[in-house]
């Protein structure tokens, strides 16, 4: 039996299909200089974009779920067209059934930006 934190095995390189790609985060603690925070600003400001929260339930994989929820700029029937769904202040939680009992674990990123692939987003609300 493996523990929660058990390293089973590890590639120097693997190769991912997009599609079956469920979130990535960047590794960078702060993405952009700070000419790319100002454009960022601006950009925002022209575009009138406003910050949303959203929560999101994935589609049920091996008996685990995952209940994320986090805010994103933007309109979210056009962020929804890209293959991934930006988001900020992510907080995540792994739902899953072990004899048949749910049990929830919260999923610690190292930083609060990731990209959710819109192909595993079972239900998504907007608050």
């Amino acid at each position: 039996m493996f523990s929660d934190t058990a390293l089973y095995k590890k590639f120097e390189k693997i190769q991912i299909k997009l599609s079956e790609a469920f979130y990535f985060y960047d590794e960078f603690q702060s993405i952009g200089d700070e000419m790319e925070r100002k454009r960022s600003s601006k950009l925002i400001d022209l575009t009138q974009e406003k910050i949303q929260t959203v929560n999101i339930i994935t589609k049920a994989v091996a008996n685990s779920f995952y209940d994320i929820e986090g805010t994103f700029f933007g309109l979210f029937k056009k962020k929804s067209n890209d293959k991934f769904l930006p988001l900020t202040d992510v907080k995540m939680l792994e739902i899953f059934k072990r004899q048949e009992k749910w049990f929830k674990r919260e999923i610690i990123l190292p930083h609060k930006f990731i990209g959710i692939a819109n192909s595993h987003i079972e239900l998504a609300i907007i608050g």
